[in-house]
């Protein structure tokens, strides 16, 4: 799971609100909305999957966050611009314009510095941790 853009830390964060994922274990697939209840054939996801602005911040760069759909095997994607082309080189289509935004480069006031190096910490863990699993993943998958 990968949100493009900066994210709050959290709701008390002015327009920040809860960014849900939920898991369909028929199909294998993240859907990451801001809706509360899950569409049908998903549940609630076990990890949470923080928070994104409800509109756009005045003197902030965002970008809108968007919800893609493989129609052929009914896989989600939460993104914004740079995996918009990918998506509809790869069959999606979108289904929302707009969800929610993220922030495009850390936030500008000086009070968030100190909040921003904590999520770059903890984003480089998760990033980390995700490349370490993928690979695992691939080898179990490509091993003799």
């Amino acid at each position: 799971m990968w949100t493009e853009g900066y994210q709050p830390l959290s709701n008390t964060e002015t327009g920040a609100i809860a960014f849900n994922d939920f898991y369909s274990t028929e199909y294998d697939d993240n859907w990451s909305d801001v809706i509360t209840t899950p569409p049908n054939g998903y549940q609630a996801a076990v990890f949470d999957n923080g928070y994104v602005y409800y509109e756009q911040l005045s003197g902030q760069q965002m970008e809108c966050l968007q919800l893609w759909v493989n129609p052929t095997t009914n896989d989600h994607m939460t993104l914004a611009s740079p995996g918009l082309k990918w998506a509809e080189q790869n069959g999606y289509v979108q289904t929302e314009n707009c969800l929610a935004y993220v922030l495009t480069s850390p936030p500008t006031s000086t009070g968030d510095s100190k909040q921003v190096k904590v999520v770059d910490a903890q984003a480089k863990k998760l990033r980390d941790a995700a490349t370490s699993y993928s690979e695992e993943l691939l080898q179990s998958i490509l091993a003799p």
